[in-house]
């Protein structure tokens, strides 16, 4: 089993990045990236994240975007499973 840290754990404390810093300087080597704004809600944005995960040797476990971005879709696609059984 491999044990990480959420950078949700560090919200709204620190930004994204920094708290994933964090969690490499706490000797963890799994992380869990929560998504903190929409400005963070990009392929840039990921790629930032990529490489700063590579240079501190920490993987990646999941990545959770804000649920109230995609509110809407959410709500259309549990409606239109609903709608098929």
């Amino acid at each position: 089993m491999n044990f990480g840290i959420s950078t949700g754990t560090f919200y709204p404390f620190l930004p994204t990045l920094p708290a994933i810093e964090q969690v490499a300087e706490a000797g963890f080597r799994f992380v869990e990236v929560v998504l903190q704004g929409i400005d963070e809600h990009n392929l840039t944005f990921a790629s930032h994240v990529s490489r700063l995960c590579a240079k501190l040797s920490l993987n990646v476990s999941s990545l959770h975007p804000r649920a109230e971005f995609f509110q809407e879709i959410i709500i259309q696609i549990t409606t239109n499973c609903s709608k098929r059984r």
